[in-house]
This record gives C-alpha cells, sequence and structure tokens, in this order.
C-alpha cells in the first residue's frame, strides 16, 4: 500500500506462544514495520510490543503504551504487520480500532493491504478478525484439551511443592530429607495446638527457610522483581503455613484440573471435586493419610468455632467445644492456680465471665472434662458394636421395602425444582436490585448447596448397595478408632476434634450436667435406617418438613 500523504508512524509487534517463531520472530515483524515506513517516507515517533502474550486478552503493556500515546496525539497511525498482531478477539480488537478512529489515528496492516480508514477495507478488516478470532479458540480448545487429557490419564507436575524434586530428565518425584523435616514438623505442631501465624513465628525463630528458598535451590525458580526486599529473606507468613497444611500432595496424592480460566476475560473458576482428576499414589508420602485427615479436621473445626490462640501458644483443648445449654454462649480457658497445687486449666461460660450475674459460671476442669469424654467414648464404642451386630437385619428388612426408594427419589426432585424455580427469582431480583447484590449472592449460594446436597443423596438412594457398603465401612473405621483411642487410655487434641461437634453444658443445681453432640460418621452409623426400613436422610427429612 503506496500512500502520498506522509504519517507520524507507531509501530507495533508482537510474539505468542502459538506463532511461527522464525516467520513472526519479533525482529522480523519490526524489520518488515520499518521498511514500509522508509518505502513509503513516513515518520517513525515510536514503538511497543509484548513478547509471549496471547492475542485474545488487551491487557498487554504493549497496548497500554499506544493508548496513552494515542490521547497524547503523538501519532496519525499505528502500524502492524497483520490484524492479528494486534489482537485475535475479535470484539475487543473492534473496541480498540474504534478507539483509535476516535482519536483520529488509523490502523495500517502491511501484509494485509488494509487501513481502517478506508471504507473499501471495513469489510475486509471486520472478516479478518472474525477469522482470527475462530483460529485463537480453535488452537486454544485443541491446547486445552490436549493438556487436559494429559492430567487425567497420567497426572502433569511440573513443580512439586517444598520437599520434594523432580529430575527433569526422567520425570521422577523424589523427596529431599531437609525441607520434608520442616514439613513434617509443621504438620506435628498444628496437631500440637499451634496455629498458622504461632508455626509462622516458629519457623522464623529456629531460622527455617520458606518454600521459596527450596524452590530457587532445587528448581532454580526466582522470584519476582517487584517483591519486598523482605521476602528475599525466605520468611514465613501464616499463609505459606496454611497452604502447606492444606496440600494433599505431601500424601502422595496429585490433583489436576482444579481451576479453569478464562484468559479472555481473566476469570478463574473452580472445578467441582467429581470434576477433578485425583492421581494416587503419585509421588512418594512425606504426610501419612490418618495424619491428613486428622489436620482437615482441626481445620475445618477451628474455622467453624472461630477457634484462636495466643501468640506463640497452643489453643486449650476444648476451646470452640463447650457451650452454655442455658445462655448459649461459648466457654472461655481460664489458668487457676492455687498456693502450692499446680496450675490447672478451668473453662468458665462466657455469659458469665463477661457480665458476672446474667449466668452461673458452669465451672468445670479441663481434667474433669477428660474423664467424661472417655467416658463418653467408652459408651459410644459399646452402642457401635451393638449396631454392628444389628445392621445386617436392618439391611434385610429395607430390602423388603426396597420400592420406597422411587418415592424417595421423587419428592427430592420435587424440592430441587422448587429450588430451581427459586434460584431464577432471585437472579431476576439480583438484577433489578444491584445495590443489594451480594445478600442475592448469599441466597444463591445456599440454594446451590441445598441443590447439591439432594443430588448426593439422590446418588445415594440410585447406588443403594455401594451407599450400604460405605456405611458399613464408616461403622467398622470409627469402632477401630475408637478401640485405638481407649487402648492408649486417653485422647489427642486431633481426635478430640474428630471426634465431638460440641458439648452443652448445663447447670443443674450447682453441678454441671454434659450432653455430647458426636460428628459424622460417629453418630450416622447407626442411623442408617428408620424403624419401617427406610434409609435415613436427616437433613432431606428436615428440608421436606420446612417446605411441606
Amino acid at each position: 500500500m503506496n500512500t502520498t500523504e506522509k504519517w507520524r508512524v507507531w509501530i507495533y509487534y508482537r510474539l505468542s506462544r502459538d506463532d511461527d517463531k522464525e516467520m513472526n520472530s519479533l525482529k522480523n515483524q519490526k524489520n518488515i514495520l520499518m521498511d514500509y515506513i522508509e518505502t513509503n517516507g513516513h515518520e517513525f515517533v515510536g514503538e511497543s510490543y509484548d513478547d509471549n502474550v496471547s492475542g485474545m486478552t488487551f491487557d498487554r503493556d504493549g497496548i497500554e503504551e499506544i493508548y496513552e500515546a494515542a490521547a497524547e496525539h503523538k501519532m496519525d497511525a499505528v502500524l502492524v504487520k497483520d490484524l492479528s498482531r494486534l489482537g485475535r478477539h475479535k470484539t475487543q480488537t473492534a473496541m480498540f480500532i474504534d478507539y483509535l478512529k476516535r482519536q483520529n489515528v488509523r490502523v495500517v496492516c502491511v501484509t494485509d493491504n488494509t487501513d481502517s480508514f478506508n471504507e473499501d477495507d471495513e469489510f475486509r478488516m471486520d472478516m479478518t478478525q472474525f477469522v482470527n478470532h475462530m483460529y485463537a479458540r480453535d488452537v486454544s480448545k485443541k491446547v486445552t484439551a490436549g493438556y487436559r487429557q494429559k492430567q487425567k490419564d497420567k497426572g502433569v507436575c511440573n513443580m512439586p511443592p517444598m520437599g520434594y524434586y523432580k529430575d527433569k530428565n526422567t520425570g521422577k518425584i523424589v523427596i529431599k530429607a531437609e525441607p520434608a523435616k520442616i514439613i513434617k514438623q509443621i504438620y506435628e505442631w498444628y496437631l500440637e495446638g499451634y496455629g498458622f501465624k504461632s508455626i509462622a513465628e516458629m519457623l522464623n525463630k529456629r531460622n527455617m527457610k520458606s518454600p521459596s528458598y527450596y524452590q530457587k535451590l532445587y528448581n532454580n525458580k526466582k522470584q519476582g522483581y517487584n517483591k519486598p526486599a523482605l521476602t528475599f529473606q525466605y520468611l514465613w507468613d501464616p499463609t505459606a503455613v496454611k497452604r502447606i497444611l492444606q496440600n494433599e500432595f505431601y500424601t502422595g496424592t496429585l490433583i489436576c484440573h482444579v481451576e479453569e480460566s478464562d484468559k479472555a476475560n481473566k476469570i478463574r473458576r473452580k472445578v467441582p471435586k467429581e470434576k477433578q482428576f485425583r492421581h494416587e499414589n503419585y509421588a512418594p508420602a512425606i504426610i501419612s493419610k490418618e495424619v491428613w485427615d486428622k489436620v482437615q479436621t482441626l481445620i475445618e473445626t477451628k474455622t467453624e468455632k472461630k477457634v484462636r490462640a495466643s501468640t506463640g501458644k497452643p489453643f486449650h483443648r476444648y476451646t470452640g467445644l463447650l457451650k452454655c445449654g442455658d445462655c448459649e454462649c461459648t466457654f472461655v480457658a481460664k489458668r487457676r492456680k492455687w498456693r502450692d497445687n499446680p496450675e490447672r486449666i478451668e473453662y468458665v461460660c462466657n455469659g458469665y465471665h463477661r457480665y458476672k450475674g446474667y449466668c452461673t459460671p458452669h465451672r468445670i476442669r479441663e481434667e474433669e472434662l477428660d474423664k467424661l469424654v472417655y467416658g463418653e467414648l467408652l459408651r459410644l464404642k459399646t452402642e457401635a458394636e451393638s449396631n454392628w451386630q444389628s445392621i445386617e437385619s436392618d439391611i434385610k428388612k429395607w430390602m423388603k421395602n426396597k420400592n420406597n426408594t422411587e418415592k424417595q427419589i421423587s419428592e427430592m426432585r420435587t424440592i430441587i425444582a422448587n429450588l430451581e424455580n427459586e434460584t431464577e427469582k432471585i437472579l431476576m431480583e439480583r438484577i433489578n436490585d444491584k445495590e443489594n447484590r451480594k445478600i442475592y449472592d448469599k441466597m444463591l449460594e445456599k440454594r446451590k448447596e441445598e441443590i447439591s446436597m439432594i443430588r448426593e443423596k439422590i446418588s445415594q438412594l440410585e447406588n443403594i448397595d455401594e451407599t450400604i457398603k460405605k456405611r458399613k465401612r464408616e461403622l467398622k473405621s470409627s469402632m477401630e478408632l475408637l478401640e485405638k483411642i481407649i487402648e492408649e487410655g486417653a485422647i489427642s487434641n486431633a481426635n478430640l476434634r474428630l471426634l465431638i461437634d460440641e458439648i452443652m453444658v448445663f447447670d443443674v443445681g450447682g453441678a454441671v450436667s454434659l450432653v455430647f453432640a458426636m460428628k459424622a460418621p460417629f453418630d450416622e452409623y447407626g442411623k442408617l435406617f428408620d424403624k419401617d426400613g427406610n434409609m435415613v436422610f436427616e437433613h432431606y427429612e428436615e428440608q421436606t418438613r420446612l417446605r411441606a
């Protein structure tokens, strides 16, 4: 395209991972553009480029420079090798060209021989944008599909977490003794009752290096240039501790396809667990499955109960587990020392502690609680053994009433349909009432959780034989855990929270009375069937009553 009109020209060039590196190299693109300027006698006023960046997003440094230069009226034209260099997303590319037009700046594509100011070229440019967009989507889909298949078949782990090293030649993942020792220590401290912050502080005091240090040491991974100087000391923070405690890779299990990303819109979505790819025994384990399960239970219960510990100290055993049966306040732990007697820990109703006279102390010693809990476990073990003896007869009873299953499933699907209708109504209200968007989001999330829960119950009923086997396995596992705890003669902090959901404390004539609420599956295994032989789903039945 030759022209007698002389322009102030800004050149832009881009290289992506999908390009032919020789044909579309940055150097080659720049040479083509500069030759065009020289041939047509235009004035070169500036340049910008992006290396290894997708054309499906306009969040690029080179594009931002063009925006700024156009706003300051520094050029008359933006010169690119072809329209795909500018962008492959048809809508965003069209919007960018339109913006430049409003700034009286044309876009000239050298090899396409098109000019955005030429009306005859507009249709050609629109078609080129469409083709570029479809090409980019097709390439992206093929690359993603190939990668997903690889994740599903064998698993993909380019860089294992702290404690491991991957041999680039063999692909084998091995344990590194020094960082693995730190990982084990973190898990031990957490089971002892220390929180994320306390553990981070203890690691820093002992000069134990963080994951960043070992990733640089073994994998040559560098920290970002824009990181604060303090991070280069490889210090620990609570987030890093939490991340390690929640990383299942330490049990040897690799989980792929945890998130999906939309590069064009910069959105990341969590993938449902059933669509993730799990690979057991992918790597040697640093942490046993038993320890992992205990830690996850502790994290979950401490979050639910809002358990907090003093800095550098473990939390008290029963913090978050005790609740006043009279005023419904939680209990606070107090350290007591009387004369020459050893220090002891007592738990007091917070309603009494904070408001004096509003409630009674409900005071109870930790050692007394330990004895009472141990006694409850003995009772629970006896009950579990009784349930195990009767479960086979319960199954035979259920077989006679198997037809009721279809009725249960039908009722559940009706509830789901009602919830989905409610969801649609909430969505419409959310659109019309933007100020209360967060409230509607919570309502939608609640409906989503309810639907998911009921669908899980339907799945259990449809696969009833496997459900029965699963419940029996849970019962047996529970009995074995109870047996182990009783043999040891003491219950650890982790097992305490694994077993108990809540302890209600009542004041009965100046003495305390306890009511235990055990965690599932420890109280569910005895509720497989009701007296008529129907499978029991407590939450489902509650939903039915609420909506009846």
